[in-house]
């Protein structure tokens, strides 16, 4: 388990990678990433708990349709994470 932030790894895109592929674990992620993140095993600053509380879950679905739209395909066929 990471408990400092000492330890220069982002570990951001590993769970947006998450809630992009799901949406109920992207639900559970935006009411509570702090929660979330530790149940991963993870750490999260204060200052990312806040940017990521501060996020509309509407605009992160919409914005995840029109990424899809873009690529063509489903985030979930081009899963690397």
């Amino acid at each position: 388990m990471i408990e400092s932030e000492d330890r220069k790894l982002n570990l951001l895109p590993y769970l947006a990678g998450l809630a992009a592929l799901d949406a109920d674990f992207r639900e559970r992620f935006l009411e509570d990433p702090e929660y979330v993140a530790r149940e991963h095993g993870l750490y999260l600053t204060e200052k990312q708990v806040r940017n990521i509380q501060a996020l509309d879950p509407a605009q992160v679905a919409e914005w995840l349709d029109h990424f899809e739209g873009h690529i063509g395909q489903p985030i979930m066929a081009m899963s690397a994470w």
